[in-house]
């Protein structure tokens, strides 16, 4: 429980500093007032980037330097502008976008260039999957 509760903190952070820098927490509509030069759209994109690129950072320091890189919904799982642009951020790292499989991205496929030095796979999220997991470990847990 205390997992789901952090997990729910941080995403619920998350969409408040969207919402306040950008009037919403929807970030599809963030991207597209971005794109259409919207200033708090901007921000809003741009501090999302970082605390990715910082989260990214930060774990690359303590598990050290990883052979793949994941990008699931939270992290533009339908988007391949975000995709490019967390990617970016971190390409000092080594995981690099070849930009035409970045585009045609069906999910649970790799996304990086072959020979790439850090390999960059795009992943459906199921967290569906993961709360009914969890729910059934606290459900089995109340019944014992």
């Amino acid at each position: 429980m205390n997992a789901w509760w952090r997990a729910a903190n941080y995403l619920s952070v998350g969409q408040i500093y969207l919402l306040g820098l950008s009037g919403t927490a929807d970030m599809r509509e963030v991207i597209d007032r971005a794109g259409a030069g919207d200033e708090p759209g901007q921000l809003a994109l741009e501090v999302y980037l970082h605390r990715l690129g910082a989260g990214v950072r930060g774990h690359d320091g303590v598990a050290g330097r990883s052979r793949r890189a994941g990008v699931h919904r939270r992290v533009g799982e339908k988007s391949a502008e975000i995709r490019a642009r967390a990617v970016e951020r971190v390409s000092f790292l080594g995981p690099a976008i070849d930009a035409p499989l970045n585009l045609a991205a069906e999910l649970d496929c790799e996304i990086s260039p072959p020979g790439a030095a850090v390999r960059v796979l795009a992943i459906r999220a199921r967290e569906d999957l993961e709360i009914a997991r969890q729910a059934r470990r606290v459900m089995a847990r109340r019944a014992a």
